[in-house]
């Protein structure tokens, strides 16, 4: 059995550039992030954010149950003050099948996950601790990409949020030698893209609900 990574640091150091020589100054690194990790899982179990004196800022302690799956999660302050803290229930092929939101006043919220057969989330349900609705959110694919996702909340006009997947065939013409390029880019947005040495020419291809 290999060995498994028990914890991660993540620090930031600043470089500076001293404006009379033009040498580089280093500063002393500042530790931004801690991760520890579950010995059999290879999971976090503990992730800390750390403000730039190098103090711990707000902790997020998350634990699973003994098949792996993660079961509560929680955000805190340093000194275990809880902030937000989410318990999850796992469906029959141990995906999230219901996720707790609880609050201070001992009050929660419940969102339902429903998943096709291809194990895509199709719709998401949010309700109430006394069962009643707030918001439903319904995912449409097409060919394994998120391609619309429509928010529905009682009492209001439906939101929808169109995803983009493009070709984009870029012709760039540099020292009379012609260029091809071709970029791939699937979000919420197109790109802007950026004119370079030389004409550009834009030839775009794809679809977009």
């Amino acid at each position: 059995m290999g060995s498994k990574i028990k914890r991660i640091r993540v620090y930031r150091k600043n470089v500076f550039r001293d404006d009379h020589t033009g040498q580089k100054e280093e500063a002393e690194p500042m530790l931004l992030n801690v991760t520890e990790y579950h010995p059999e899982w290879g999971k976090p179990i503990l992730e800390s954010q750390h403000n730039q004196f190098g103090d711990a800022e707000q902790q997020t302690l998350s634990e699973y149950n003994d098949t792996g799956f993660l079961v509560r999660e929680v955000l805190r302050e340093p000194d275990g003050e809880i902030l937000e803290e989410k318990t999850f229930e796992p469906d029959d092929q141990q995906r999230v099948k219901k996720e707790f939101r609880h609050y201070l006043d001992g009050t929660f919220d419940v969102l339902e996950f429903f998943y096709d057969e291809k194990g895509h989330v199709v719709r998401k349900i949010l309700s109430d601790d006394e069962g009643e609705v707030e918001t439903e959110e319904v995912f449409e694919y097409r060919n394994g990409l998120l391609m619309k996702e429509t928010l529905l909340e009682s009492g209001k006009e439906p939101i929808k949020e169109p995803f983009i997947y493009m070709i984009m065939m870029i012709f760039l013409i540099r020292n009379r030698c012609m260029i091809l390029r071709r970029i791939s880019s699937y979000g919420r947005s197109i790109p802007i893209m950026k004119r370079d040495t030389g004409m550009l020419f834009l030839h775009t291809t794809g679809v977009a609900s």
